[in-house]
C-alpha cells in the first residue's frame, strides 16, 4: 500500500508539480535525469492503471505523464480546427448512420503521414452549458490512424454556422442579429482552409486602411483640409475616401514639427516651363550629424513644377560638386538647361569658381539682397516644410534625431507627390511627369 501511494505522489509531481519537464541534458544533471526517468517509468505505469480501457490506446506511447494525462481525455472529445479540411474520428462507436466510403480520399497528418478513409457518418455534439440542442457534424470521416477527433472550421460554416475564438472557448453560433467588431485582418478562404497571406494582403490591407490619423501621418503630416480635398478629388491613387474628416483633431506631432514664424508672402513670379529657374539654398550645420556623417543639405526647386531634389554633404565646400551633379542629372533627363539659378549670398553660391562655371553654362544667377530672405522665399520655405515634416516624423515615433537625413529624403519623396497648396490639383511629379503619382506602397 505504501509503494503505491507513493508511486500515485510520483504521478501528480509528474503532472502538475515541478518534476513535469525533464531536467536539462548537462553532465551536473546526469544522475537527476536518470532518477526522473525512473520515476517517470513508474508514474506511466500508474497512469494506466488509472485509466479505462477506451483510453489506452492515447496514452500507450507518450514519453511523460504530463502528456499522457493531457491526451487521455481526447476519446470522446472534439478539437475545432480550422486548419482541417473535413470532420474526422478514429472512433467509429462515436457515429451513428454510419456507411462505407467509396471514394479514396486519404487524411494527411502534421508529420507527413497518409491515412485512409474507412467510413463516413454523423455525430451530435452535445451542449452542457446552454439550452441549445448542439451541433451536427455531418459526413464525419472514419480514419482509424488519427489520435484526436477533429471538427473542421470549414465544414461546419458550410452548413450556416459561424465560429467565434475567444481567449478561454470557441463557439459556434447561428442566426446573428447583430455583430459590431473592429476588423484587424482579413484572410481568404482556398478550398477547405482559411488563408492569412501576408504577402497578398499587406498592401490591399494598409493600403485602404480608411484611417485618417493613419494618411496624415503617411502624407507627412500633411493639413486635414488638405487630405479631405486629395479623397474627395481622388488626387492620389491608393488614398481611401473619407467620409469626414474633423479639424479639431490635435496631432503631437504637428505641434512640434510646425511652429514657426508667420510665412513669407508668396511670389507671384513663376516660370514657364521645365528648369527656366531653379531655386537653391543650403542649411546648416546641424547639431546632430547623420549617421554617414553629414552636417547639411543643399535643396533644389524647379520654379515651374516647384518638384524638389535634396544633396546631402558633409562639408560646405562640397556644393559646387554637388550642383554639378545636380545640373547634369536633370538635363540628361529632361534634354532642357538650366537658364537661371536664385541663391542668397553665401559664400558657397559666391565663389570665383562657382560663377565662372555658371557664365560659362550660360546660367543666369540671381543673388538676394542682403539680409532679405523673402527674395529666395521659394527655397527657404522648401527647407521650412522639409524640415517640419522630418521633425514631425522623428518626433512622432520617438526616433533618433541621427535620422534626419534619411527622414529629409523621404520627406522630399511624400512632397514631391503631395499638391503644393490648396489652390492647385496636381502635384509637382504629375506637372513634370505628366501623370499621377500611385502612393499605395506608402
Amino acid at each position: 500500500m505504501h509503494g503505491s501511494l507513493s508511486t500515485r505522489a510520483d504521478l501528480w509531481d509528474l503532472i502538475f508539480g515541478d518534476d513535469a519537464v525533464i531536467p536539462e541534458d548537462t553532465p551536473h544533471n546526469a544522475e537527476l535525469r536518470k532518477k526522473w526517468k525512473i520515476k517517470c517509468g513508474k508514474a506511466l505505469f500508474a497512469l494506466r492503471t488509472l485509466i479505462s480501457q477506451e483510453y489506452i490506446e492515447h496514452v500507450r506511447d507518450v514519453k511523460s505523464p504530463k502528456i499522457g494525462y493531457g491526451g487521455a481525455y481526447y476519446s470522446k472529445d472534439w478539437i475545432v480546427d480550422s486548419g482541417c479540411s473535413h470532420h474526422a474520428t478514429r472512433n467509429v462507436s462515436l457515429l451513428f448512420e454510419v456507411r462505407p466510403h467509396y471514394g479514396k480520399r486519404a487524411i494527411v497528418t502534421t508529420d507527413n503521414s497518409l491515412h485512409p478513409v474507412v467510413k463516413e457518418g454523423n455525430f451530435n455534439v452535445k451542449n452542457d452549458i446552454s439550452n441549445a440542442g448542439g451541433v451536427s457534424l455531418k459526413d464525419v470521416y472514419h480514419v482509424p490512424g488519427l489520435k484526436k477527433n477533429l471538427a473542421s472550421v470549414s465544414q461546419i460554416a458550410d452548413f450556416g454556422r459561424y465560429v467565434l475564438f475567444y481567449p478561454n472557448d470557441v463557439k459556434i453560433i447561428s442566426n446573428i442579429k447583430h455583430l459590431e467588431a473592429d476588423v484587424i485582418f482579413t484572410g481568404k478562404r482556398k478550398d477547405s482552409l482559411y488563408v492569412l497571406s501576408a504577402s497578398d494582403a499587406y498592401v490591399e490591407k494598409t493600403g485602404q486602411s480608411a484611417s485618417v490619423t493613419l494618411w496624415h501621418a503617411r502624407l507627412g503630416h500633411v493639413g486635414y483640409q488638405l487630405l479631405q480635398k486629395i479623397s474627395t478629388k481622388k488626387l492620389l491613387d491608393g488614398v481611401p475616401l473619407f467620409k469626414e474628416i474633423h479639424q479639431d483633431v490635435v496631432c503631437l506631432g504637428c505641434q512640434y514639427g510646425k511652429s514657426h514664424r508667420l510665412p513669407f508672402p508668396n511670389s507671384k513670379n513663376r516660370a514657364t516651363t521645365v528648369l527656366q529657374l531653379v531655386h537653391s539654398d543650403l542649411m546648416g550645420p546641424t547639431r546632430t550629424p547623420s549617421y554617414y556623417g553629414f552636417h547639411y543639405v543643399m535643396v533644389l526647386v524647379d520654379s515651374f513644377s516647384r518638384f524638389t531634389w535634396v544633396f546631402f554633404l558633409e562639408h560646405k565646400s562640397e556644393t559646387f560638386s554637388k550642383f554639378i551633379q545636380f545640373k547634369e542629372q536633370v538635363e540628361k533627363e529632361f534634354g532642357l538647361p538650366i537658364k537661371c539659378l536664385r541663391t542668397n549670398n553665401g559664400g558657397e553660391y559666391m565663389s570665383n569658381q562657382f560663377l565662372n562655371y555658371c557664365r560659362e553654362h550660360s546660367i543666369q544667377c540671381q543673388m538676394t539682397c542682403p539680409k532679405t530672405p523673402q527674395q529666395n522665399g521659394v527655397a527657404e520655405r522648401k527647407l521650412a516644410h522639409l524640415t517640419s515634416m522630418c521633425l514631425s516624423w522623428l518626433q512622432a515615433k520617438n526616433l533618433p534625431r541621427e535620422l534626419w537625413a534619411a527622414a529629409i529624403q523621404a520627406t522630399c519623396h511624400v512632397i514631391n507627390r503631395l499638391p503644393p497648396w490648396l489652390g492647385t490639383e496636381s502635384s509637382p511629379f504629375e506637372a513634370l511627369y505628366h501623370h499621377k503619382p500611385n502612393v499605395s506602397y506608402f
